[in-house]
């Protein structure tokens, strides 16, 4: 990889992780309003469910996946709430390029949605170099029971 190509993805990298942050405080607060809506018994449960969507402006490269400019040309489910009840998810550094024996990438901290994006997809650098953006969504189910009880 060239040096242009690593500050790419460093930058990137920068500007998911700030989104991250952004997306952690707004959680930690919301779960703070969902806890106090089952307490008022107002609903019964919930769950939080956490997406990436990754987008290209590049019309030839989306032609390669499909998809018209505009579209996301790859979409994951990151995680569920549970997984966030331990605050070091958004703290850690998620790189592994040292585990795959390559060296090229293994001094950048990644943050856990570049980390989902580089080895969780099925996307090589190249396609993680057409990134142009990325969208985080945070999605809420409230759950309501019709049976809270035990049934005999």
């Amino acid at each position: 990889m060239t040096s242009q190509q690593i500050e790419k993805i460093k930058e990137l990298n920068g500007k998911i992780r700030q989104e991250e942050l952004r997306l952690r405080e707004q959680y930690l607060a919301l779960r703070r309003q969902l806890k106090e809506l089952i307490s008022q018994n107002l609903v019964d449960d919930f769950n939080i469910c956490f997406m990436i969507s990754v987008f290209s402006d590049d019309d030839t490269f989306n032609q390669k996946y499909k998809v018209e400019t505009g579209d996301a040309f790859y979409e994951s489910t990151l995680l569920t709430s549970g997984y966030l009840e331990d605050d070091d998810i958004f703290f850690e550094n998620w790189n592994e390029s040292q585990c795959l024996g390559t060296n090229t990438l293994a001094e950048l901290c990644f943050c856990w949605t570049m980390h989902d994006i580089i080895f969780h997809s099925n996307l090589k650098l190249e396609d993680v170099l057409a990134i142009d953006d990325v969208w985080l969504e945070m999605k809420v189910d409230y759950q309501f029971w019709t049976n809270k009880g035990i049934i005999k």
